[in-house]
Order: structure tokens, then C-alpha cells, then sequence
């Protein structure tokens, strides 16, 4: 069996057939020879090993048919395999093995979408999975879940093969959250010992069509940084309202006058979301996040700073979608609805575009000071890289992209910048108006 792979291939190809690397990251560009290595590995995997079992997965069951799996038949081809012959696809009416490459050995690749669906938020569909490895192309598309789900299921003949749980993940630039939890530790030289990264480019790839190639130098702007040169810390100042230089002088603004006190406060609405408490004195902020902790808790916690920092309830201001109505009633204090009016100014779409949008332009004057742990610190980073404005290119009211888009880039709710840009609507709202409900 040849397999053809170039050298930044092959360094992934060793990483994924080695007894010590769990994650293996390979991305960079398009035209880098992800999805040729990814099913080289499979194919491969498969064949040396009779009766295991992978997942090839991508965001749409449709576009993974259309694309990797198509990639799929030319590595076979390759490798003198022949649908039929060695191997078999089944559709998604086979009531045995539904929308499978079923070789002749008894090994199996489950082809799967990973697009997180409303009636299946949990992954319960991939619960009774037992594999042996996976891949993910297009990681990017896909929800951090997804993955750690996955990494669950692999316990399918292992041991008697030798063999330790692989994931491979392949995907182009993006600040997603493939940017925050593999991008940023490989740059900093913290990267887990169990994962790996490899960034491959257009010109690492001697297989590639020179016409293709040609037409890859004529990107411009954040497609040339992403597709071609396999920028990961490009810039998307086009829609980002907040620089990164003004996002990192937040941390180092002590110099910043205190002032009178407010408190802003996003509730948990789930499990893993988390309840940020935000102190100000002036733009001055200490944060308090919490987990898990019950609405009476919350209020207390909110109560003991306001008497401790003498907060009246005038400047206290809690988002009221949900759960966040108990401590707004029980603390009289300001309730805050997302989609509620803007107030005074008829030019945004929304409240929460409005009070995001304030906050934008008060860390970009660098006018604000945020107290934190280092933990943190890199969270409320992430969080505010994501503030960006919806429908740049269209004449419609500003807005800001929606929290399900920005769920899906970071794998988790942007709790800590809820938090801050609620203490914006005290900055435009007379005090006097302050028990107003938007």
C-alpha cells in the first residue's frame, strides 16, 4: 500500500500512528493537503487494523459527501483500492450501517454531521458510539463539543491493537475556539504534551495544481491572510469594534480615576454558564464569577457589596431574560432586557447592541480599568475580540453579531462581556431614570 504524502503530511502522518499524541492539529490554508492526509490516515487505520471503527466527521452531512468524501475516492484510487472490491458505501437507508465506507476486513468509517442542532444540544446522538479514532474536518464549523464528545467514545479496540485514542482536526484559520484552546498554547510553547500542531501552507504541498495556486496569490485582504499565507492572528478590524491594543490596555489601566459605585450582574442561565458579578467605581471594575450557585445566592453575594460599597439599587443592574428577574425583584434593582428599546438614541436595533457599542467606545479611548485573575484576563480577551458588528454592509440600524454566533466561535457563553457592557446604560441613562425596565 503507497500512500503519497508530502513532508508536513507525513511529520502528521508519524504523529498519528505514534503512542503518545491524542490530539493531532493540522491546519494553515487551503490547498495544504488536510482533507488528502485525513483520509490517508483513515484509509490506513483501517486496513492495518480489521475491525475497527472511525468517525469522519464534518459540520453537514451533505457538504462532508460532497467534498471529503469525494477526496476520500481519490486517495483510494491512489492506493489501488476499488469501491466494491475493497471496500463498499453504504447510504443512509442501510438499516445496518447507515451512511458508512465499509472495507473488507470488517473495518468501518461512520460518516457523521457535528453541527450542533437544537433537539440534540448534548450530543446524545454520538452517546452509543464505540470508536476507534476520529477526524474532524473543518473543525472550525464544528462546536468544541462535539470534539470532546467524540474523544469519549474512543475505547473500540484499542488495546488489542496497540492502540492510544486519536483525533485528528483539520481546519483553515479562524478565531474560533480551535484560535483560543490549540492556536494560542502552540504559540506560546504550552501546548499539552498529548497534542500537536502543524502548520502546513500552499507551498508545503508538491502535490498542488499550479493554476490553483496561481489563482490562490490573487486573494487580497483577510481571504490572502487565511487562505493563502495561513495567518491565524490576522486581523478582522473590518467588523471588530475593539482594538486589540485597546483590549489590551484594559489590564493596565490603574491609572484610571475611581468614581461612584455600580454593579453589573449577568445570571447563569445554564450549567456551565457562569455568573459574572461586575464592581465599579467609576470605570473601574472588579470581577466575581461563580459557578452553579443558586439565584439566592447571587442576590445575597450583590446584596453584601452593595452594603459594603454603599451601591444604592438605583446602580445595580441585572439582566432580567430569565432567570435574572428573581434577583432584579428581590434586590429592586434595574432590570436589563437584550432585545428591550434602545434608550435616547433610536439608531440602534436593540438595547444590547446599544450598551456593547458604548462599551466598544469607552475601551477604545482607553477609559477603562479591568481588576482580574489571569484566567480571566483571557477570557473577557476572547470574549471582547468577538464584539463585532452585524450586517457591516448593509444600511440597517448597528448591531452587534448575535451571542448563538458567538457561541459557536468561543464554545461558550460571552458571560463577562455581558457583564460590562451592562454598566454602560448607566453612562447614557440619567440616574433619575434608572428603575425603568427596557
Amino acid at each position: 500500500m503507497e500512500i503519497k504524502l508530502n513532508k508536513k503530511q507525513t511529520r502528521a502522518f508519524d504523529l498519528l500512528n505514534d503512542k503518545k499524541t491524542t490530539t493531532v492539529f493540522y491546519g494553515g490554508s487551503v490547498a495544504s493537503g488536510k482533507s488528502w492526509l485525513g483520509c490517508s490516515w483513515l484509509i490506513y487505520s483501517c486496513l492495518t487494523y480489521p475491525g475497527t471503527k472511525y468517525v469522519m466527521g464534518r459540520a453537514v452531512l451533505k457538504t462532508l459527501k460532497e467534498t471529503t468524501l469525494q477526496t476520500f475516492l481519490k486517495v483510494a484510487h491512489s492506493m489501488d483500492l476499488k469501491q466494491d472490491k475493497h471496500f463498499t458505501l453504504t447510504s443512509a437507508q442501510d438499516l445496518i450501517n447507515p451512511n458508512c465506507i465499509v472495507f473488507s476486513n470488517g473495518s468501518v468509517i461512520l460518516l457523521k454531521d457535528l453541527a450542533q442542532v437544537p433537539s440534540d444540544p448534548d450530543y446524545n446522538s454520538l452517546g452509543s458510539l464505540e470508536i476507534t479514532g476520529g477526524w474532524i474536518d473543518e473543525c472550525a464549523e464544528v462546536p468544541r463539543k462535539a470534539a470532546d464528545i467524540l474523544m469519549t467514545r474512543m475505547r473500540h479496540k484499542l488495546s488489542e491493537n496497540g492502540l492510544i485514542p486519536k483525533l485528528f482536526i483539520s481546519s483553515n484559520p479562524t478565531k474560533s475556539w480551535l484560535y483560543y484552546d490549540l492556536w494560542l498554547p502552540y504559540k506560546a510553547g504550552q501546548l499539552s504534551d498529548d497534542k500537536a500542531f502543524i502548520q502546513a501552507l500552499p507551498g508545503d504541498n508538491e502535490f498542488i495544481d499550479p493554476a490553483y495556486l496561481a489563482q490562490l496569490h490573487k486573494l487580497e485582504g483577510i481571504d490572502r491572510q487565511r487562505l493563502l499565507l495561513g495567518n491565524w492572528d490576522y486581523s478582522t478590524s473590518e467588523d471588530a469594534l475593539i482594538s486589540y491594543e485597546a483590549i489590551e490596555n484594559i489590564f493596565k489601566a490603574s491609572h484610571l480615576p475611581e468614581g461612584d459605585g455600580y454593579i453589573s450582574c449577568d445570571v447563569a442561565r445554564f450549567g456551565k454558564d457562569r455568573t459574572v458579578i461586575c464592581l465599579w467605581s467609576g470605570f473601574r471594575a472588579k470581577i466575581f464569577s461563580y459557578q452553579k450557585q443558586s439565584l439566592e445566592e447571587t442576590a445575597d453575594q450583590i446584596r453584601h457589596l452593595m452594603n459594603k460599597y454603599n451601591v444604592p439599587p438605583s446602580r445595580v443592574i441585572i439582566d432580567s431574560d430569565g432567570l435574572g428577574a428573581g434577583p432584579v425583584d428581590s434586590l429592586n434593582a434595574v432590570g436589563f432586557v437584550n432585545n428591550g428599546r434602545p434608550q435616547n438614541d433610536e439608531n440602534y436595533k436593540n438595547a444590547k447592541s446599544q450598551v456593547y457599542y458604548q462599551l466598544a467606545e469607552k475601551i477604545n479611548k482607553f477609559e477603562l480599568f479591568i481588576d482580574a485573575d489571569v484566567s480571566i484576563q483571557q477570557r473577557i480577551r476572547e470574549e471582547l475580540e468577538q464584539v463585532r458588528q452585524a450586517d457591516m454592509d448593509k444600511d440597517v440600524k448597528k448591531a452587534i453579531i448575535s451571542k448563538d454566533k458567538v457561541k459557536e466561535v468561543l464554545g461558550r457563553s460571552p458571560d463577562y462581556s455581558d457583564a460590562l457592557a451592562m454598566r454602560m446604560y448607566f453612562d447614557f441613562i440619567p440616574e433619575a431614570w434608572a428603575q425603568i425596565i427596557f
